[in-house]
């Protein structure tokens, strides 16, 4: 999102992919200014830049104390000035950074995803969730539908409509990167002694993570633990792991089926916290079933806990492993 900071100095204002500025009550950035028109200009990424565009204005919109055009645009520099009908008082472009999913309230308040992942309502109750497929696509996903999430889109959420943005990759260009990816990923589950603790490694394109214990990993356990033992009786692999959301999985986990949700969301974030691609894999959903998107797991139970450094684990150290 491009930052700006307000002609006053004192708040900094982030804009979703494509940002109206104005005076009218549903601007994206509101300009309280009588000389700013009710939609004055935009602010938006094209393809690899953020430029501003003056949207045919009474007063004009200028950069760096240069006036555009009306309809004119131009390509926002870290450091510029931009004053909307109001020269002297402008608002200064302080970064630069690529666009994010984001999603507007009915209160006008913008809500931005972080480390790819965008979840709502609010985290603690996530109803739709957006995230950052490694493909650099943004997906949204409701209860058990999951689609490439279009530029602009509203979504009801508890009676109450949200006005999500994502930005859309450019037709044909692909980045290519050695990054830690879900896609080629080994998950290694480290329980301890009293199977109070797990700790997974996550190893992808020669890159080992080690990730902390949380409460979702008992859930990502279950559900490798749930592949494993279907592989064991000869399933197909498209067919291994799939457990049904109320009836198994919420029973197993001893809370209810929409907590669960809230597992597999907080699951998927901490791998997006730690650069992991994908991690809309971690879980995969079909028609109220649940199950573990990445097929090459091993389960440890250790017979002493901490278990060993990843870089250091000595050979035929005792642990049981599935």
């Amino acid at each position: 999102m491009a930052v700006l900071r307000n002609p006053d100095g004192d708040s900094e204002i982030r804009t979703p992919p494509r940002a109206v500025i104005g005076r009218g009550p549903r601007s994206d950035v509101r300009v309280d200014d009588n000389a700013c028109s009710t939609q004055h200009a935009e602010v938006f990424w094209s393809v690899d830049r953020w430029v501003v565009r003056d949207l045919d204005s009474r007063n004009g919109t200028w950069v760096d104390g240069v006036r555009l055009q009306p309809s004119e645009q131009s390509e926002l520099r870290v450091g510029q000035s931009l004053a909307f009908g109001n020269p002297p008082r402008p608002f200064t472009v302080l970064d630069l950074p690529d666009p994010v999913a984001c999603a507007r309230d009915p209160e006008g308040t913008i809500r931005f995803a972080e480390h790819g992942v965008l979840m709502l309502p609010q985290p603690s109750r996530p109803e739709v969730v957006l995230d950052l497929n490694s493909d650099g696509r943004w997906w949204i996903e409701h209860e058990d539908e999951r689609m490439p999430c279009p530029a602009e889109v509203e979504v009801l959420i508890d009676g109450r409509r949200w006005l999500v943005q994502a930005p859309q990759p450019e037709p044909g260009t692909v980045e290519l990167m050695v990054r830690k990816s879900l896609s080629s990923a080994q998950l290694t589950f480290h329980v301890s002694p009293d199977e109070e603790h797990v700790i997974i490694d996550a190893l992808s394109m020669g890159i080992l993570t080690r990730l902390e214990p949380r409460a979702h990993g008992y859930l990502l356990l279950y559900l490798a633990e749930q592949r494993l033992a279907d592989r064991r009786a000869g399933h197909p692999i498209d067919e291994e792991g799939w457990r049904q959301l109320e009836r198994e999985v919420s029973k197993a986990m001893s809370i209810p089926f929409k907590d669960v949700n809230v597992y597999v969301y907080r699951a998927r974030r901490q791998f997006a916290e730690h650069q992991i691609d994908g991690a809309a894999l971690l879980v995969e959903r079909r028609a109220g079933e649940l199950r573990l998107g990445v097929a090459r797991v091993s389960v440890i139970r250790h017979r002493s806990w901490p278990p060993p450094d990843p870089l250091h684990i000595p050979p035929e150290s005792g642990p049981v492993t599935d």
